[in-house]
């Protein structure tokens, strides 16, 4: 992420192609995308275990 902080878009010359720029970005936003999907399933497994204890819990009342 802090990568993507420095990109800069401004025009003139850069030490790398839009292209290149295009797919270096393009890598970052499938690795953010993987990093959110990984965190929502987290939270859903442990919203599941509450759900679960909160059931046990119940249960044994």
């Amino acid at each position: 992420m802090k990568e993507i902080a420095s990109v800069d878009v401004a025009q003139g010359d850069h030490p790398i192609s839009c292209d290149e720029a295009i797919r270096l970005l393009s890598g970052k936003l499938d690795s953010v995308a993987a990093l959110i999907a990984e965190a929502k399933e987290r939270q859903r497994r442990i919203k599941a275990l509450i759900a679960e204890l909160q059931g046990r819990k119940q249960s044994a009342a």
